[in-house]
């Protein structure tokens, strides 16, 4: 009994390492996100989590005409492009955090690298996020 209690103790502890791995790139962990932050080294889980923010982003037709583009690597979603008005900022961070709930057991959250076009000055400014938050 105890012999069997073990054998599959390591059937279940295989099935819950492996699904983190890449496999099948060949070459030197090419496709690998793992050490990275939040990272969980499935690249599959990126691209998901990329279409899923990416998509929730294109619902909104300000968002989408402003261009915010959301990429996710190591399971982290960082949002770029140019608003005009920082509600528009606050809008596509909602936006990407609403997305990437269902992925909340492997995603590190949403960095938010948008900037924001002041209109009067006619610059760029960016809206540094406080130290240790999203």
């Amino acid at each position: 009994m105890t012999k069997s209690i073990r054998r599959l103790t390591g059937i279940v502890l295989a099935c819950l390492v492996l699904p983190g791995c890449t496999g099948g790139s060949g070459g030197g962990g090419g496709g690998s996100t793992a050490g990275a932050a939040g990272g969980t080294g499935n690249t599959s889980s990126d691209e998901k989590i990329t279409k899923a923010v990416q998509d929730k982003l294109d619902a909104d037709p300000a968002l989408k005409a402003a261009g915010i583009k959301a990429k996710s690597t190591g399971a982290q979603v960082e949002l770029t492009g140019a608003v005009k008005a920082i509600g528009d900022k606050d809008k596509a961070e909602a936006a990407a955090n609403e997305a990437i709930k269902p992925y909340s057991s492997v995603n590190a959250g949403v960095v938010d690298s948008i900037t924001i076009t002041d209109s009067s000055a006619g610059d760029a400014v960016t809206k540094t996020p406080p130290a240790g938050g999203q």
